[in-house]
């Protein structure tokens, strides 16, 4: 499944980051790493942003980006 497609309060694995564009290397550098737990906190209106919790930090993500996370619940 994408990240894009968790509902606030699910907790889910990252499995990998795809894509080639600059913003997919950020967001490993960003700790989006394999093996990495992420839970979604909350999410704008209309399809608007949503910030996940990582590691020990609150980062927020367009649902464009969240798209290139793979993950399992």
């Amino acid at each position: 499944m994408r990240l894009s497609a968790l509902v606030p309060g699910e907790t889910a694995v990252i499995r990998a980051v795809t894509g080639t564009t600059v913003f997919c290397f950020r967001l490993r550098e960003m700790g989006f790493v394999p093996g990495t737990k992420v839970t979604l906190c909350k999410r704008a209106p209309f399809a608007g942003a949503a910030e996940y919790r990582i590691r020990d930090y609150r980062v927020c993500l367009r649902q464009k980006d969240a798209s290139c996370i793979l993950a399992d619940k």
